[in-house]
């Protein structure tokens, strides 16, 4: 299938752009499989253009699976539920969207939901000279680099996805000092939306620690920075050390892709296989991104024995 697209691959670990495929346009079954293929294949597929009509964008997304819809109305565009503002925008006042200008941590898209995202979709409308830069890990690569020994340990075991950034705003320096250490747990305080942080706050998902991709089947590591807590039942200080050393080995240079963004960029990612994340920025220039995710139909499962342990 991936034949029926023209694809060049990108100069980096890994990723591709897709030639003669525009989005804003209905696309026939045929290349719709091309390009699931090539995603999975890839991890990552750059279309260029022009920013695409909602509706488009929506239509386009959609023909992968379900949309995400968790976001109230202040952080979405009008009358699409689906596209979530990233932006650092403000309108009478008020903030539009979702991260303003700091930093965004490594991270899976709604890892903290019971049925996480699967591909995501992230759009450039307006953005700054000269950054900020998006970039991606591979989290399969990620687990084919550990050691075999390091690697058998993970068979069996869960962990803990969250992003309550607020259980760390006041807490005690000492506390915060302690994650800021293990280089383990991100600090993240994300203010632009209430509303939408008490949503993202309410929800909690326990996930393997190496998960099998519903699709392609590929083994991969799935932790972040930002959202994994704890393993479950390891005592904390083992829990926090097995997952330093899980960030350590896969967050590694060779393992990731940074792209520099111009207006019209649309990234389709696959959102299990890969973490992404965004450098801070001067908040007095201005981006507007829109971002979308499918959503898995069922919880992850854990990858197979074989893949943890050859």
């Amino acid at each position: 299938m991936a034949s029926l697209l023209e694809l060049r691959r990108l100069e980096a670990p890994f990723g591709a752009e897709v030639l003669g495929v525009d989005p804003r346009h209905e696309i026939d079954s045929g290349t719709h499989a091309a390009i699931v293929a090539a995603l999975h294949a890839h991890r990552l597929l750059i279309f260029r253009g022009e920013p695409r009509p909602d509706v488009a964008l929506v239509a386009f997304a959609r023909r992968f699976g379900p949309l995400v819809t968790l976001y109230e109305h202040e952080t979405t565009v009008p009358g699409f539920r689906e596209i979530v503002r990233v932006s650092n925008l403000e309108e009478d006042g008020r903030p539009i969207g979702l991260a303003g200008s700091q930093e965004l941590p490594w991270h899976h898209d709604h890892s903290y939901l019971e049925h996480p995202a699967k591909e995501s979709f992230l759009e450039a409308v307006e953005v700054p000279d000269g950054g900020p830069a998006t970039s991606f890990v591979d989290m399969a690569a990620g687990l084919r680099s550990l050691p075999t020994p390091l690697r058998k340990r993970l068979a069996g075991l869960r962990c803990v996805h969250h992003v309550d950034e607020r259980g760390y705003v006041g807490a005690e320096t000492e506390q915060r000092d302690r994650f800021a250490a293990r280089r383990v747990r991100s600090v993240y305080d994300d203010s632009t939306n209430v509303l939408a942080q008490d949503r993202i706050a309410a929800q909690r998902a326990t996930h393997p620690v190496a998960v099998r991709h519903p699709e392609s089947g590929l083994a991969v590591l799935y932790v972040s920075p930002l959202a994994t807590h704890e393993i479950v039942g390891l005592e904390e200080g083992e829990s926090q050390a097995l997952l330093g050393e899980l960030f350590a080995h896969a967050l590694r240079p060779e393992h990731i892709y940074t792209h520099s963004w111009s207006p019209g960029d649309l990234v389709v990612f696959d959102t299990i296989s890969t973490l992404h994340r965004r450098d801070s920025f001067d908040p007095s220039a201005r981006r507007f991104m829109k971002q979308l995710s499918t959503q898995c139909q069922d919880g992850l499962l854990p990858a197979a024995v074989g893949d943890l342990t050859s």
